[in-house]
């Protein structure tokens, strides 16, 4: 039986997802309902592609009640992810969010708990996590090929914080950190098998609004282990991403989050680029984050073990940390 979908906004990331969907096949996948503010929006987005049964709504809550409606895709903008992932579980859904999660630590970990309390399936949409070039990172590392991993290196940065744009503005819950920050954070916390850092020290700018555009970062872990992390909402950076151990190097393509090759000693390893017509680079490889959640669904799991509730929890700490040392809006 295909797992039931209701995606909630009909945005550029909830399009790229819904076609990364159809990949699959509605045997496996079936979008049976589509929310936006505006029902004319929803219409527009089930026409768009081709989703002839899926009911359309003028409110996420009457989405969130629709009984045919198994898990719930949150791609709202940041200051909604809360409200809506909270509506969701109260209506006993699965949740997958989009990141992140929460806007700060304390909302990340209402939902978290609330998830528990009910006994549902909860998930940050860290697709990168699902991806099957950071999975074989995983494994590489775990298998010693760079031998003891002692350093990374990540940069994700692109011109997205303009006059008028989400991520610049307060109100909207811009910010360089939560929307393209959280990809080398996550990447290099799985190089030193997601520890929390012993120590954060970040420097950068805000923009007029106390908003974070551009951040440097260093964390430190146990036994001389480090990450240096660039992260920046108005430049466009190399994206690539880094891992030196005592035995060598590793190394992810661009863009970071959604990377399709791999170089290590071991060779070039590189995954087909996933067919459909997407807003954003290599957004074709969401359809391993749908596969991770419909797996999950389907083994009774209430979180994923490739996105796990810890790692939310610790990169939202992370984060937090972050924007409180370079004094921007931590949304509290």
């Amino acid at each position: 039986m295909a797992t039931r979908w209701g995606i909630v906004s009909a945005g550029r990331i909830s399009k790229d997802f819904t076609t990364a969907l159809a990949i699959r096949g509605r045997d496996e996948h079936e979008v049976v309902a589509v929310a936006a503010r505006k029902r004319e929006d929803a219409e527009r987005f089930v026409g768009e592609l081709d989703l002839p049964h899926a009911r359309v709504y003028g409110s996420y809550e009457d989405l969130c009640r629709d009984s045919n409606v198994e898990v719930v895709y949150v791609g709202s903008i940041n200051t909604v992810h809360f409200e809506v992932s909270k509506m969701a579980l109260d209506h006993g859904k699965a949740v997958i969010c989009e990141k992140p999660l929460g806007l700060n630590l304390g909302q990340t970990k209402e939902i978290i708990q609330q998830a528990r309390e009910k006994q549902l399936f909860l998930m940050e949409a860290m697709w990168s996590r699902c991806n099957p070039v950071y999975r074989k990172l995983a494994e590489e590392i775990r298998a010693g090929a760079i031998g003891e991993v002692m350093h990374s290196y990540g940069s994700s940065g692109a011109p997205i914080s303009y006059p008028g744009s989400r991520v610049r503005e307060k109100e909207l819950g811009g910010s360089a950190v939560l929307d393209i920050g959280i990809y080398p954070i996550q990447a290099s916390l799985l190089c030193m098998g997601d520890e929390k850092p012993t120590a954060i020290m970040a420097t950068g700018h805000t923009n007029d609004l106390n908003v974070d555009e551009v951040i440097a970062c260093n964390l430190q872990f146990k036994n001389g282990r480090s990450a240096t992390l660039d992260m920046n909402s108005t430049l466009l950076l190399p994206n690539e991403f880094y891992v030196a151990g005592t035995k060598g190097i590793i190394k992810l393509s661009s863009p970071i989050w959604g990377s399709s090759r791999m170089e290590s000693p071991n060779g070039v390893y590189e995954v087909p680029k996933v067919p459909g017509d997407y807003v954003f680079d290599n957004a074709g490889l969401l359809a391993y984050e749908a596969d991770e959640v419909r797996r999950c669904l389907c083994q009774g799991l209430k979180e994923s073990p490739l996105v796990p509730h810890s790692l939310t929890l610790l990169m939202a700490d992370i984060m937090e940390e972050i924007r409180n040392q370079i004094g921007a809006e931590t949304y509290y």
